[in-house]
């Protein structure tokens, strides 16, 4: 099933989040999409990373994690989904007028995008971390 899913963005169910975030498992996975938005924004090289791109239909959080192995990247890739929750729901909060959310609000977000990111990052990349 990974492979099948490997270029595909698995995106979060709808949520109180007034956009979309995914999970963005490959470069190919990438350039089909900023294709289908018209947008330029070019695939992050870094361990990990957070992107928002705000086209006409809505904006959307894309997810990406370079291809190290587990264990063998920078910092290890649960670690990193957590990491990247922390700036989609920055980047919510901002988009949505939020200056200073209380913590339960920001704790209970954080683990939602960081559940669905890790129910992407399993179904794509077939690991368990």
């Amino acid at each position: 099933m990974a492979d099948k899913l490997a270029d595909q963005i698995q995106w979060l169910p709808p949520s109180w989040f007034p956009g979309r975030i995914g999970f963005c498992p490959s470069k190919a996975a990438w350039d089909r999409f900023m294709s289908k938005m018209k947008c330029d924004l070019a695939y992050p090289t870094t361990a990990g990373g957070c992107s928002w791109v705000d086209a006409e239909s809505g904006y959307h959080i894309l997810i990406t994690l370079d291809d190290s192995p587990e264990g063998e990247g920078p910092y290890d890739h649960p670690g990193m989904l957590v990491h990247e929750a922390v700036h989609a729901f920055r980047y919510l909060c901002h988009h949505i007028g939020e200056r200073e959310p209380s913590s339960e609000f920001e704790a209970y977000s954080i683990q939602h995008i960081h559940a669905g990111l890790l129910k992407g990052y399993r179904a794509t990349r077939g690991k368990r971390p």
